[in-house]
């Protein structure tokens, strides 16, 4: 009977993804090739204060990429995954022109792309590295060390989504077909959280509200679970749940300032920035410029005024831009339609 109930969980996480695709599906008048494959996607080059575009590039055939930037120029890898990069293109940042590949030397690597696939390679400072970790199925955090055995093992309440770190925290956070939106810091070797952020009870404690459903999302607010993604950028952990961003300090969990996306920007998170396909965003940051793209809206925010500076329609949909930033620049893939509302 034990086995029985497990294998209807493991069968229920695995439908789970296609029947929120359903119900969108139900809910909204979309058409049957609403998330097929986008091939004509390019790669582009915006100010990274204004979001004026500086260039464009047009490869034969592009759905995904993730970049990254060396003192030589723009790297494109064209493909969703992180750890696949052939196939490289080679690109002047200042012009956008093909140009001579060169070696790329990660001592001379300038900033990347993260992706949301595959979990990067967690190493705290003591030198223990996450082994045999995967996302939303793994419960126990296994760390080992240089020998290869296992020497701290973290036991999450849930299945975490997301792993990340800092110095000697380990971060983990979990959401996803959960209910909740939460975040735990544990030191190396520790036996419980240093620290736990509950996103949806941070909102409800001060007073936010999720926005009203959008026409293509016949939910209510309170139906509207957070999903969080969290990572550390400059010390700082940013993490995004729906159209909310959250600035915290990694040490203690203290909030240092939110951000409701949809609100400044005077947009409705559903449609405009979550289309159906991942409720996720990516982040890149360059000076106190943070840029957090989601499949539908690329949005820049000043980290020290706190404010949304510009927001734009990537046009990649059903994929999500990966940007990088650099030298007051963001890249990221692109359609042709890219713009304002």
């Amino acid at each position: 009977m034990v086995r029985a109930e497990k294998g209807m969980v493991a069968a229920m996480r695995f439908l789970a993804p296609l029947l929120a695709l359903l119900s969108l599906a139900a809910a909204a008048p979309a058409v049957a090739t609403d998330f097929a494959p986008k091939t004509d996607n390019g790669i582009v080059a915006l100010d990274l204060r204004t979001g004026a575009l500086r260039w464009r590039y047009q490869p034969p055939r592009l759905s995904d990429a993730h970049f990254e930037v060396y003192p030589e120029g723009l790297v494109a890898f064209p493909h969703y995954s992180q750890a696949d990069r052939t196939a490289p293109i080679f690109l002047d940042a200042r012009t956008g022109a093909p140009r001579a590949a060169f070696v790329l030397d990660a001592k001379r690597l300038r900033a990347r792309s993260v992706t949301f696939s595959p979990p990067p390679a967690i190493t705290l400072a003591n030198g223990w590295v996450l082994s045999d970790f995967s996302p939303g199925n793994t419960k126990t955090l296994r760390f080992r060390d240089a020998a290869g055995t296992v020497v701290w093992e973290v036991r999450s309440p849930e299945y975490p989504e997301f792993v990340v770190s800092h110095r000697d925290l380990v971060l983990y956070a979990y959401g996803y077909l959960t209910g909740q939106a939460r975040i735990h810091a544990q030191p190396a070797g520790s036996a419980a959280p240093r620290w736990t952020l509950d996103i949806n009870e941070y909102l409800r404690a001060h007073g936010i509200r999720s926005q009203a459903p959008g026409p293509a999302d016949r939910r209510s607010p309170a139906d509207r679970r957070s999903r969080v993604r969290p990572q550390v950028i400059d010390g700082v952990l940013y993490a995004q749940a729906n159209e909310h961003l959250f600035a915290v300090d990694p040490a203690t969990g203290a909030v240092r300032w939110h951000l409701d996306l949809a609100r400044a920007t005077g947009l409705r998170f559903v449609p405009d920035f979550f289309g159906g396909a991942l409720d996720l965003a990516a982040f890149a940051k360059d000076g106190d410029v943070l840029v957090v793209a989601y499949e539908r809206r690329v949005v820049a925010v000043d980290t020290r005024r706190r404010r949304v500076l510009w927001h734009v329609v990537p046009d990649t949909f059903p994929h999500c831009p990966f940007p990088v930033a650099a030298d007051g620049v963001v890249y990221l893939t692109a359609g042709a339609r890219l713009g304002g509302r």
